[in-house]
């Protein structure tokens, strides 16, 4: 079972969930590179930090999805 909020572009998802301090991105196989874009913005607009490689690595699920973690950019 999900909690939280979920926004979807296409085949990319923004994944809010504060009260489990979970906040991804997941860009399923088949994304365009404009809807990861799209929800990149969003997130920001959001506002969300989305980790650099360097802070934390993309995941690869399963069924191929990208995840990408982001953080909130004030506290929550």
């Amino acid at each position: 079972m999900q909690h939280g909020n979920t926004i979807t572009i296409g085949q990319v998802d923004i994944f809010l969930d504060p009260e489990n301090h979970d906040w991804h991105i997941d860009a399923r196989p088949g994304y365009k590179s404009r809807e990861l874009k799209g929800a990149l913005k969003q997130a920001h607009e959001l506002g969300m930090d989305v980790y650099s490689p360097e802070e934390c690595e993309a995941g690869i699920l399963d069924d191929g999805t990208i995840r990408i973690w982001m953080s909130p950019k004030e506290p929550v």
